[in-house]
């Protein structure tokens, strides 16, 4: 299981109608199949969608910062 080693940064949060998005960084430490760990950091976005009373995620992306690993 992944679990970030700290919270996720927003930088930007903000809504128009029925959508919202947040914008930040995060940082978190995986484990790898053969026992070790990886930091990994970079950039997220999210967008919700007001569907009711009720927020969806309706879309949900990241990047890392490092390199591709060979």
């Amino acid at each position: 299981m992944v679990r970030p080693t700290s919270p996720l940064t927003s930088l930007i949060s903000s809504n128009r109608g029925p959508f919202a998005w947040d914008v930040g960084t995060y940082h978190m430490n995986m484990p790898l199949n053969n026992g070790t760990r990886k930091e990994d950091h970079g950039k997220y976005l999210t967008v919700w969608r007001r569907v009711g009373k009720k927020w969806l995620i309706a879309a949900d992306a990241w990047s890392s910062d490092l390199p591709p690993s060979r």
